[in-house]
């Protein structure tokens, strides 16, 4: 009795077995839970399956497809169009044009933002925004991504970083489909949050002006332009840390006269002069601050889409201390701009620099206004 148990069970077995090997076409054989390897749903607008309709197969759909497509210029309910082009001239436009809309109400947002950062951001990132993520640390990842607190990424608009997540950068694909508008300002939120408690925690500077978190959330947050208007406490730094820069006073940016120049379609000519009004120098010095690259960038884009411009880069002092030395200054100055554009790829054959001091005056020197508008770097085409 017991061996005729064991011979029905086994040929019960290689019955289902052969069964199952005679899967073909629509026919999957017999399998433990089959949905979870075959799927029965369709795919949207993938060629539909024809259906028993008065006993004859018909399509779904005219076109064959298991979907109907939107109406010719319709948008996905809740679909917000996002207008800066994945460029790099899309990608300094969104820096200086695009505001977080939750800098007023940042303490509201802050937790919403750390949730969505740790399921979408952390385990590249790390939860402390210092680059440790999971993948990263495993040894799984080809590159780490940057540090937030890196000082080139403490500087980063939040509007270069929305654009970062709507289009991608470098190695990090978008996270348009993962997260919406509103989600992606409040992950922003976040990490400036983690890069105030980083400043506060480490930098003595920020330290000794006795600033709060709450003000260096204003100084790299305000109006989105970097360092600049919003500043509760210019003695922390752009730089982070270096007595020098500390020194620096906050930047103020106004219209670039080569945006209005690219929006004209502008034709330049010979002897043209046009001042490069944000580009910007830590005081008594020549190298270029941070907050110098959008406007450098522009020129940049500029000087590509016309190939046969040629400039020289001048610079000028107000008449404050020794003529030489202003001389000099203003000499350094123009190559520090001429230098960026050759590491940018332009032909040092299409440039030139030249000093001036305070020779060429724009304005009077009789008032602090006028001896700010003779401090200035411009370019004259040649």
């Amino acid at each position: 009795m017991h061996k005729n148990t064991i011979f029905i069970s086994v040929t019960a077995m290689v019955v289902l077995l052969l069964a199952g090997c005679r899967a073909g076409g629509d026919f999957t054989g017999r399998e433990y839970m089959p949905d979870m390897a075959h799927s029965v749903a369709y795919e949207s607008y993938s060629p539909s399956r024809p259906v028993m309709v008065d006993g004859q197969l018909v399509n779904l759909f005219a076109d064959g497809k298991s979907a109907r497509e939107p109406v010719k210029g319709t948008i996905p309910r809740g679909y917000m169009p996002y207008h800066y082009e994945d460029t790099p001239e899309g990608y300094e436009a969104a820096g200086a044009e695009l505001v977080n809309p939750y800098n007023k109400v940042h303490a509201e947002v802050i937790e919403k933002g750390k949730a969505l950062y740790n399921i979408n951001c952390a385990i590249c990132h790390g939860e402390k925004g210092d680059a440790k993520g999971y993948i990263v640390t495993n040894g799984k990842f080809p590159a780490p991504p940057p540090s937030y607190f890196e000082d080139r990424i403490l500087v980063l608009s939040e509007g270069k970083m929305f654009h970062s997540v709507q289009h991608g950068k470098n190695l990090m694909g978008s996270y348009a489909g993962q997260l919406n508008k509103d989600e992606r300002w409040k992950v922003i939120s976040y990490i400036k949050q983690l890069q105030a408690a980083h400043i506060l925690a480490n930098d003595s500077l920020a330290v000794q002006s006795k600033a709060s978190v709450e003000d260096i959330l204003a100084a790299i947050t305000g109006q989105n332009k970097f360092y600049t208007k919003g500043m509760s406490f210019p003695k922390v730094s752009v730089s982070m840390g270096t007595t020098e820069a500390a020194e620096d006073l906050p930047v103020t940016f106004v219209e670039s006269a080569i945006d209005k120049i690219v929006a004209e379609a502008k034709d330049l000519k010979a002897g043209e002069v046009v001042q490069l009004s944000n580009v910007f120098y830590s005081t008594g010095k020549f190298n270029l601050r941070p907050e110098s690259d959008m406007e450098l960038g522009k020129l940049v884009t500029l000087l590509n889409s016309k190939p046969a411009l040629k400039i020289e880069i001048d610079g000028h002092t107000d008449n404050q201390g020794d003529a030489a030395q202003n001389l000099a200054l203003s000499t350094e100055r123009a190559k520090a701009v001429y230098d960026y554009l050759v590491s940018k790829g332009i032909d040092k054959n299409r440039l030139a620099f030249k000093g001036f001091g305070s020779t060429k005056p724009a304005a009077r020197n009789t008032t602090e206004e006028g001896r700010a508008k003779n401090r200035r770097t411009e370019f004259r085409v040649l």
